[in-house]
C-alpha cells in the first residue's frame, strides 16, 4: 500500500493538468472554490434534507504517519514541491471536509464494470477527468469540479474515505495531479493514486481505522464522503471558510436545506444553520470581501421575506404570452398597478414565471423559475442573486445602478437542467456559447436571455415613476397657427376670417445638446441659468421607418447598463433597458454613451425628474 505513479512511454503524450485555474475568476477566490466544490457535491449527493457539511483543521507531521505518504514524496521533490530545507518531522496542516445525509460514492468501482449509460459516482469522482455524468438539477457538469482539491494542496493531493449507503462498503483511495516528471532516470505521469493492488479502493479494517484515527475523522458509521487534503494553502482558514459559506450558500442555508459546521482551531463548533446565519453573518469582518459593502442585515430580511412568500404560496404567477420568451406590462394582469405602488413602497415581491424548455430529443416541457424584488433606497447599486438548485451563478450582473434588492432562483427540474447545460466549469455564469448547449435546446439563445434578463425587465416594468412625474422638455417645440377659412353660403362665397389662437411663446432655449460620437452620443448642458442640481431621465432607440421608436425599442436592441458609460459634472442614478437617470450637479455637465450599433441611428429623448 503506496502512492503509485505511472510511467510514460514512448509515443505517449506528457500533459500538465491545469483545471483549477478555472475555478478561480471574478468574486471566485480559492477559499470559495474549495467550499463551492465540497457543498455543491455533498447537496448533489443528498439523501435526506438538511444535508450537514462539516469542515475541520489539523496538523500533523509525515513522520507520524508514514504509511500514508510512502511513495508521494520523492515524487513531489522530483516536482519541485517541496522546499529543499522540509524535513518530515516537520508540522503542517489539514483540511477535512466531511458530509452527512448523503449517500457517499456509489457505484461501480471497475471499469468493466461501467457502460455509457450507467451512473457510478465512484468512478466519476476518482477516475474521470472533464467527463461529466451529472445531469437534471445536480450542480455539476462538467467532471473537472474535483480539481479544486488538489489546487487548495501544496503537495496537489488528497485522500477520499467513503461509506456508501446502498452497500454498507467503505473505501479509502488518495489521488494526487501534479506533472510529467522525471525521478530515477525514467519520466512519470503527471497523476498518481494511493491504493491496494490493482488500483483498486482500500478496504482493509485496521488501514481503515488507523486513517480515521491519524486525521481526524468524524465519521463512524454514517454513510457519506470525507475529503482530507495535506498541506493546505495558508489562505485558507477558518474565518475565510465560514465567509465563503454566507456568501455562496446562504439561500440554501435560509431554506433549511443545509448546516454547516466550522471546527476552529480551539476546537470550538461554530454551526451555520437557518437560526444562526444571521448573527454569525452580522459578527464577521467583510472587509477585503465581495461583501464589504452590503448590507448584511437587510439582505439576510429579504432572504426571510422570499422564503416566507414562497412557503405562503403568495407568488405572483405571470402569464405567458406568444412565444412565452417576453415580459411584459399585460402579463401581470389587472394588479400591476397595485404591484407598483407595493414596489415603491419597499415591499418584497416574489413572481413565478412559466417557461417552456425544448430538448432536441424530447418533447418540450413546461417548467419554471421565482423571482423575488424589493426596492431599497439605501443601496448605491442593485444587490442581485441568481441561483439555480442551491448553487449560487456568482458573476451575472443585470441590474446595473438599480436601488434594488433582487434573487432568482431555478429549482424545478426542466429548468435547471437547461440552465445547468449552460454553465461554465465554475458555475459562475449561464452562458449561451458553452459547449454543446445550442445543440440540446430549440431556441436555446433566446430561452436563457429570457431567463437572465427577467429581473431586469420586471424592475424595469415595476419602477416606472407615477403618472404626471416626467415632463417632457419638447411638449412645447411643435404648435399649429390654425389658417383662415373660406366658407361656401349657397351661390356666394363668403371669405371669413377665423382668428388664431394666440400665438404661444416661442420654443424655450435647448437645455442640452447630444452630439454624436463614435458608436454613440454625448450628453452636454447648454443652459447655464437653469437651477441646479436637475434630475433627468435620458431614453434612448434605434430609429424607425414609421411608428414611434421608443415604443418599438426592443431588450434584444441594446441595454444601456452593459455599455461604456462616463459622466463628469453629475451622477448616474440607475440605469436599465434604454433609460438611464442622472442627476446634473454643475454647468460643465457632460454625459458620454458607446456601444450602439454604428450602422443604426440613435433617437435620444430627455426627460426632467420633479
Amino acid at each position: 500500500m503506496m502512492w503509485k505513479f505511472r510511467e510514460i512511454g514512448e509515443g505517449e503524450p506528457e500533459r500538465f493538468p491545469r483545471e483549477s485555474e478555472f475555478f478561480i475568476a471574478g468574486d471566485l477566490d480559492i477559499t470559495s472554490s474549495l467550499v463551492r466544490e465540497t457543498i455543491q457535491n455533498s447537496l448533489d449527493a443528498r439523501r435526506e434534507t438538511p444535508v450537514r457539511v462539516r469542515f475541520s483543521f489539523i496538523s500533523h507531521n509525515m513522520s507520524e504517519v508514514r504509511q500514508f505518504y510512502g511513495g508521494l514524496v520523492e515524487h513531489l521533490r522530483a516536482c519541485n514541491l517541496l522546499d529543499a530545507d522540509f524535513s518530515e518531522g516537520q508540522p503542517f496542516r489539514l483540511f477535512i471536509a466531511e458530509d452527512f445525509m448523503t449517500t457517499g460514492l456509489t457505484g461501480s468501482i471497475k471499469r468493466d464494470q461501467i457502460s455509457e449509460t450507467s451512473i457510478s459516482d465512484y468512478y466519476n469522482f476518482w477516475w474521470r477527468e472533464g467527463i461529466g455524468q451529472k445531469h437534471g438539477k445536480h450542480g455539476g457538469r462538467w467532471g473537472l469540479g474535483k480539481v479544486t482539491f488538489h489546487g487548495v494542496s501544496r503537495f496537489h493531493s488528497y485522500w477520499g474515505l467513503t461509506i456508501r449507503f446502498d452497500d454498507k462498503r467503505t473505501f479509502l483511495l488518495g489521488k494526487s495531479l501534479l506533472k510529467p516528471h522525471q525521478y530515477n532516470g525514467r519520466w512519470f505521469d503527471y497523476y498518481g493514486y494511493f491504493a491496494s493492488e490493482g488500483y483498486k479502493p482500500i478496504e482493509d479494517k485496521t488501514i481503515l481505522d488507523g486513517f480515521c484515527a491519524k486525521f481526524g475523522i468524524s465519521r463512524k458509521f454514517e454513510p457519506g464522503l470525507s475529503i482530507v487534503i495535506p498541506m493546505v494553502r495558508e489562505e485558507i482558514n477558518t474565518d475565510a471558510i465560514i465567509r465563503a459559506t454566507i456568501m455562496h450558500y446562504f439561500l440554501p442555508i435560509a431554506k433549511g436545506e443545509l448546516i454547516v459546521e466550522i471546527k476552529v482551531e480551539n476546537s470550538s463548533l461554530v454551526t451555520i444553520n437557518g437560526s444562526t446565519l444571521r448573527e454569525i453573518a452580522r459578527l464577521q469582518n467583510w472587509d477585503g470581501t465581495i461583501w464589504q459593502d452590503r448590507d448584511v442585515n437587510s439582505l439576510i430580511d429579504f432572504v426571510e421575506s422570499a422564503k416566507n412568500i414562497h412557503n405562503s404560496c403568495s407568488l405572483v404567477e405571470l402569464g405567458s404570452s406568444g412565444n412565452g420568451l417576453t415580459i411584459s406590462e399585460a402579463l401581470f394582469g389587472g394588479s400591476l398597478e397595485l404591484l407598483r405602488d407595493n414596489f415603491r413602497a419597499g415591499q418584497p415581491l416574489g413572481f413565478k414565471i412559466p417557461v417552456e424548455i425544448k430538448p432536441i430529443s424530447d418533447s418540450p416541457r413546461k417548467s419554471y423559475f421565482s423571482v423575488f424584488v424589493q426596492r431599497d433606497e439605501n443601496l448605491d447599486k442593485a444587490d442581485e442573486f441568481y441561483w439555480r438548485s442551491g448553487i449560487l451563478i456568482a458573476n451575472i450582473r443585470m441590474l446595473g445602478r438599480h436601488q434594488v434588492r433582487a434573487l432568482l432562483s431555478a429549482d424545478d427540474e426542466p429548468i435547471s437542467r437547461f440552465l445547468g447545460d449552460s454553465e461554465t466549469p465554475a458555475h459562475a455564469d449561464w452562458n449561451e456559447r458553452t459547449e454543446d448547449f445550442k445543440k440540446k435546446y430549440n431556441k436555446a439563445r433566446d430561452t436563457l436571455r429570457f431567463v437572465k434578463s427577467s429581473i431586469r425587465e420586471i424592475v424595469r416594468i415595476l419602477d416606472l415613476p407615477p403618472p404626471g412625474r416626467e415632463t417632457d422638455f419638447l411638449k412645447e417645440t411643435f404648435h399649429v397657427i390654425e389658417p383662415s377659412i373660406e366658407l361656401d353660403n349657397g351661390n356666394e362665397t363668403e371669405s371669413q376670417i377665423i382668428k388664431p389662437r394666440p400665438q404661444p411663446p416661442p420654443p424655450r432655449q435647448s437645455i442640452f445638446d447630444v452630439l454624436k460620437i463614435q458608436g454613440g452620443f454625448r450628453l452636454s448642458l447648454i443652459d447655464t441659468k437653469i437651477e441646479l442640481p436637475l434630475e433627468i431621465v435620458v431614453i434612448t432607440a434605434y430609429d424607425v421607418r414609421r411608428g414611434s421608436p421608443f415604443k418599438k425599442y426592443s431588450r434584444w436592441d441594446f441595454d444601456l447598463s452593459n455599455m461604456s458609460r462616463s459622466i463628469s459634472g453629475g451622477q448616474e442614478l440607475d440605469v436599465s433597458g434604454n433609460r438611464v437617470r442622472l442627476r446634473v450637479d454643475n454647468y460643465n455637465f457632460t454625459f458620454d454613451i458607446k456601444g450602439f450599433d454604428l450602422k443604426r441611428d440613435i433617437v435620444v429623448r430627455i426627460s426632467r425628474r420633479s
